[in-house]
């Protein structure tokens, strides 16, 4: 975002150990203020595991560009998910909350058809567990579940790339992020993603202005 108004949403398809999809939504109300907000969703299955993920997370924000070609901006909030994963002898339900920062560089043309930008979240995850399956004959997701039950909150950092092209109103969107668990590097999740998509662009400012 560049100028009160903005307003984008960003349609994504996701790619890690579990796919999935992803909606962004982003509007500048005021000058160097933005919110967003996102549905993520992802899921696989297995000969004997399946799992299924999904959340949501809201934010707002600071904004400004710091030249023609240089932008800033950077956005705290909070989400909320679920992870149900189901396994040889039974399932385990992980319930998610967190909160995060994540500021932003990018780098564009003038008219910001072309976009590069690198993206650094940290977020502090509490993770919530309840778990029906035979602990004796799944000594791999015992351990796991027995750490978040031991150390429930973790320090999360997720750098990350995004490349967009296009148009004024229409972009395609391209990305890769990263995910370390800081608390707990031994924690099995998934740690690259990469998502292809696209961005629509609209400014509600412009019939006010005429």
């Amino acid at each position: 975002h560049s100028k009160k108004g903005d307003l984008n949403l960003t349609v994504m398809r996701t790619s890690s150990k579990l796919s999935g999809g992803e909606v962004q939504a982003s509007f500048m109300p005021a000058k160097h203020i933005g919110i967003i907000g996102g549905y993520s969703f992802a899921g696989n299955s297995g000969n004997n595991d399946n799992a299924k993920y999904n959340r949501v997370e809201l934010g707002a924000g600071f904004v400004t560009s710091l030249s023609k070609y240089l932008h800033f901006e950077t956005y705290g909030g909070f989400g909320s998910g679920k992870i149900l994963n189901t396994h040889a002898t039974g399932i385990s339900k992980i319930n998610l909350t967190d909160f995060f920062l994540q500021p932003a560089v990018d780098v564009s043309d003038e008219k910001k058809n072309i976009q590069f930008a690198f993206v650094s979240k940290f977020s502090g995850v509490n993770f919530k567990v309840d778990t029906a399956f035979n602990t004796d004959r799944e000594p791999f997701s015992t351990k796991q579940v027995k750490s978040l039950y031991d150390k429930p909150f973790h320090i999360v950092w997720e750098p990350g790339l995004v490349f967009r092209f296009g148009w004024k109103m229409f972009q395609f969107h391209a990305g890769y992020s990263f995910s370390t668990d800081l608390t707990n590097s031994d924690l099995y999740k998934p740690d690259g993603n990469f998502s292809v998509g696209f961005c629509l662009r609209f400014n509600t400012e412009v019939n006010k202005n005429k």
